[in-house]
């Protein structure tokens, strides 16, 4: 039936192309009517019009799917479809009633595991369907387009329970926040970020932003925001580093602090060597962190979750490490007691790192905060 449905047809001596999509759904399977092979399984028990409405619903998908194509409707899938938009619903109301969480994950230094900062993971929580995960809740505010109001109220409650943090020796971890590209493009992100801190009373360098590559890969208004953050003495991290478009002349312009690379460089055990030779994974993690250094910033390894990642990270140079091997996310009350049980040896210096934006050190700078 479809072949013939998209078979050209000619009027007037002119071709036309015609093009189809289907949607297909059929009644539960019982005894007197067995599932189909290759069906997705049963669907609704009602009439003609669940049925109707299940084949529409896959028609939709066929079209989304690329167009020229037949599609099943799948319970699981239209479950899912389902969920999704409740939980986009649930974002502005998460938003009015505070039920958007956050929770903290150390970062660590060696020689003697200090913890020098927290960052910041958001979750959701609606009452009446239980916790979420961040990325959930993040890639759904971006489609519906909530991730500004959802980023910048995660920002602003992090600085808040960051500055009821006890310090120790005049000092006290600093906390680190992700921010999207959606954020850092606002004309005015760096007053808003200004105007968070003189809220909380947290000085900037108790505070780093993390983008991505993926949000500094255009010009402009991302790198303005990112120079004027740095002015105000905020920390900037590249989170996620090596699985975006790695720009190394962008990482030598931006006032970047930090490096951030991805789990998979210890994972995965990096990129495979070339074929016919080449580094080693080791040596290829070594040569990432080298660079970072040799660029005035200073690396840490994610995704550390055992003892021989941690070592790998340490041998490579890395001058902190972020992973469950160190410790989960902890909630804000948790992370107060570990501060103040004299968990944290060491903290935010005074000042964040800075370095030359229009040129590289020569040789490693002194290991910071």
């Amino acid at each position: 039936l479809f072949p013939a449905l998209v078979a050209p047809c000619h009027r007037a001596g002119v071709e036309l192309a015609i093009g189809s999509s289907g949607g297909v759904a059929e009644p539960v399977a019982t005894d007197h009517h067995p599932a189909r092979p290759g069906r997705p399984g049963p669907v609704r028990t009602g009439g003609a019009h669940d049925l109707i409405q299940d084949a529409q619903i896959a028609l939709h998908w066929a079209k989304t799917d690329g167009r020229a194509r037949w599609r099943w409707y799948e319970p699981d899938r239209a479950a899912a479809v389902t969920d999704r938009y409740r939980l986009s619903a649930d974002i502005p109301k998460g938003l009015r009633q505070g039920q958007f969480t956050l929770h903290y994950q150390p970062l660590v230094g060696p020689p003697r595991g200090e913890v020098g900062a927290y960052e910041a993971l958001g979750g959701g929580h609606p009452p009446e369907r239980g916790p979420r995960p961040t990325g959930r809740f993040i890639g759904l505010a971006g489609h519906a387009g909530l991730i500004r109001p959802l980023g910048d109220h995660l920002l602003a409650e992090a600085c808040r329970q960051a500055a009821t943090w006890p310090g120790r020796r005049g000092r006290r971890p600093y906390v680190s926040v992700n921010v999207s590209g959606a954020q850092l493009h606002q004309p005015q992100f760096a007053g808003y970020v200004a105007e968070v801190l003189d809220r909380s009373r947290l000085s900037p360098p108790e505070l780093q932003i993390e983008v991505t590559e993926e949000a500094i890969v255009e010009t402009g208004r991302a790198a303005s925001s990112l120079e004027a953050l740095a002015a105000l003495g905020v920390r900037v991290a590249v989170d996620d580093f090596g699985t975006g478009y790695s720009n190394l002349l962008r990482l030598r312009e931006l006032p970047f602090h930090r490096l951030k690379l991805d789990a998979a460089f210890v994972q995965r055990g990096s990129p495979p060597p070339a074929a016919g030779g080449g580094d080693t994974p080791q040596e290829f993690l070594a040569a990432t962190v080298a660079l970072g250094h040799t660029l005035g910033l200073e690396v840490t390894a994610e995704g550390l979750e055992t003892a021989d990642q941690a070592a790998q990270a340490r041998a490579a140079g890395c001058d902190t490490g972020q992973g469950w091997h160190f410790g989960r996310p902890l909630p804000p009350h948790q992370v107060r007691q570990a501060v103040w049980s004299g968990a944290l040896r060491d903290g935010v210096s005074p000042t964040p790192p800075r370095r030359s934006r229009r040129s590289a050190p020569a040789s490693r700078p002194a290991r910071r905060g």
